[in-house]
């Protein structure tokens, strides 16, 4: 094992490059560990070669041997959530100074930035409401999308003063109507998907300027869900939406598994390890409703339930999928080399056929 120091600021320990993985292993194998107190939030560059981390000091940025490269501060009370550009040349960012925005008669204090990682310079300062946002993602064309407890959708340019702003009333045929929006995602090829509080789930397609109503049960209010790459699913945390057949498949094995893989076949999540104070890592395939393997990974991170007023993202998929970044609140990020366990699947997969 090889033990670095840097900046004063973390000590990590790694015991490989990350370019390297254990095709060996059948289990989820731990290959790298940085300390870093606070970090909430996790993204990896699109080409893997860098790791973000949000704390409420700022982004800690490291290359893919796990050295601190790039620090960019960003003070908030905790950052909620990091967003690389589709070119992986800029980062956003959206951090709070209200961690649990439970009165919604206080103002919010959102704080989102957009940053030139390589110049460490923040290039665009989004300040348009002061509720919580509930998502964020990068269009590939460059756009970021801001969905917000305002009753708002937000499309802007980073370098343009442009900017669409949705009414959520849209969505239900009412334009007086607002509502909070507890979730969203886009993906270009389906597009966007929004939860709407108690009142539903719909499919915006931008290209019509219409949407749909998703008939997925609105009994509780939906925290959390996101497209699989092939915009042909959504998972719901306890659910798994078939598009195609409008046929919603409740979760049992793989409740809580929320973040899909980049070839949309596996799903990763957190649950609370039986009897303890532990966070479990969790690897599903959810079509089938299949546990594939599971370990304890840390203390238990509070903002990882499936509760999206208080939910960060702390694990994020390298884009070769072979491994996987968590944060944990005992001050560690764990890197995870899940490609054994993938490969014994594609292995047994075969052998059935």
């Amino acid at each position: 094992m090889i033990c670095n120091y840097r900046m004063a600021i973390t000590l990590f320990c790694f015991v490989f490059g990350l370019g390297t993985v254990n095709t060996q292993a059948q289990d989820i194998s731990l290959v790298g560990e940085i300390h870093l107190p606070k970090a909430s939030t996790l993204a990896w560059h699109p080409e893997g070669v860098f790791l973000a981390a949000g704390t409420p000091d700022g982004i800690y940025i490291y290359d893919s041997d796990l050295w601190l490269i790039h620090f960019l501060p960003q003070p908030s009370q905790e950052m909620k959530e990091l967003d690389w550009s589709p070119n992986g040349l800029y980062l956003a960012a959206y951090g709070t100074n209200d961690v649990l925005p439970f009165n919604p008669d206080e103002p919010f204090q959102t704080n989102t930035e957009v940053w030139d990682v390589a110049e460490e310079n923040v290039i665009h300062h989004f300040d348009e409401n002061e509720f919580y946002i509930s998502d964020m993602v990068w269009t590939s064309d460059g756009r970021i999308v801001n969905a917000s407890w305002d009753g708002l959708v937000y499309i802007w340019d980073v370098f343009s003063p442009e900017m669409e702003v949705l009414q959520t009333g849209d969505f239900l045929g009412d334009s007086d109507w607002r509502g909070q929006v507890t979730s969203m995602d886009w993906l270009d090829k389906a597009g966007m998907i929004v939860s709407l509080s108690a009142n539903g789930n719909f499919l915006w397609l931008p290209s019509e300027e219409t949407s749909i109503k998703l008939p997925i049960p609105n009994t509780t209010v939906v925290w959390l869900l996101r497209w699989n790459p092939m915009g042909d699913h959504i998972l719901l945390g306890t659910a798994l939406y078939s598009v195609e057949d409008e046929v919603i498949h409740p979760l049992v094995n793989c409740t809580g598994a929320s973040y899909w893989d980049p070839t949309g076949r596996f799903a990763a999540g957190f649950s609370p390890a039986p009897e303890s104070d532990s966070a479990e890592l969790i690897l599903c395939d959810p079509y089938q409703d299949n546990l594939l393997a599971k370990r304890v990974v840390g203390d238990w991170l509070p903002t990882t339930n499936n509760d999206r007023v208080i939910r960060t993202d702390p694990i994020a998929w390298h884009p070769d999928g072979n491994l996987i970044a968590t944060t944990t609140q005992d001050g560690y990020i764990r890197i995870w080399d899940i490609s054994g366990i993938i490969e014994n699947w594609a292995i047994n997969l075969e052998g059935e056929k």
